[in-house]
């Protein structure tokens, strides 16, 4: 399946939309995503333009038709400009199946969104050989999560994912930070049988500077990640 030169404008509903039922409320997020390739196979997103009220392009495992369950393979999103109130780039948060692989993003330009890039492993399935390269981020509050989590309403869930195999490649966060608060990164795995490793930082800037290590404040991990390179 193939998108080539689609503009997606979804519902950008004004600020604090939802006041009604949240007295105060700035939010503009409500759900609205671009495209999301869902337990598919060999999918090609390029030279479309985003402007959503939920995540520009989403990788999920659902449940599909009739319950079929299939791996996630070979998605390419390539060439796109992205303004998104939520995350841009994304693998999850639904994953259900038992892979998501060879996941490229490239040549992306993200104008502003929340968050940049995020792999958020709820449901099980191993995410690996995931490509993030020439990613150029004019705006954002958190530039990246890859953490693995629990699923908020499962609370005695058993099964839990793994993330292998990361490359960030030439990714350039200009500014982040821009909502004030929460606007730390997260490289988290969840216990000693599923971690994050084999994430490769190469010549990643984060406010004009070499991404030099993962600390706080703008890089928060725990215990359950290995084998971390940021390489110039």
């Amino acid at each position: 399946v193939g998108f080539r030169g689609v503009k997606l404008v979804n519902e950008i509903p004004p600020r604090g939309w939802d006041a009604r039922r949240r007295p105060g409320s700035q939010s503009i997020w409500n759900n609205a995503d671009g495209i999301n390739p869902d337990s598919s196979r060999d999918v090609v997103v390029e030279e479309c333009f985003f402007h959503t009220g939920d995540d520009c392009v989403p990788v999920k495992n659902t449940s599909t038709w009739l319950g079929r369950l299939d791996d996630v393979r070979d998605v390419t999103v390539r060439r796109c400009v992205m303004i998104s109130s939520v995350t841009a780039l994304k693998i999850g948060t639904e994953t259900l199946g038992e892979a998501m692989r060879n996941i490229l993003f490239e040549d992306i330009d993200i104008v502003s969104c929340s968050r940049a890039i995020a792999l958020d492993m709820k449901d099980g399935a191993v995410a690996r050989d995931v490509v993030f390269r020439r990613v150029r981020v004019h705006r954002c509050n958190r530039p990246f999560d890859l953490w693995i989590i629990p699923r908020e309403d499962q609370p005695g869930q058993v099964r839990f994912s793994r993330i292998e195999n990361v490359l960030f490649e030439d990714v350039d966060f200009k500014v982040w930070g821009t909502e004030g608060q929460n606007g730390e990164s997260h490289l988290q795995g969840r216990d000693e049988a599923h971690t994050v490793s084999g994430v490769v930082f190469r010549r990643v800037r984060l406010a004009g500077a070499p991404l030099a290590g993962l600390r706080a404040p703008e890089v928060l991990t725990n215990a359950f990640v290995r084998d971390v390179r940021l390489e110039p």
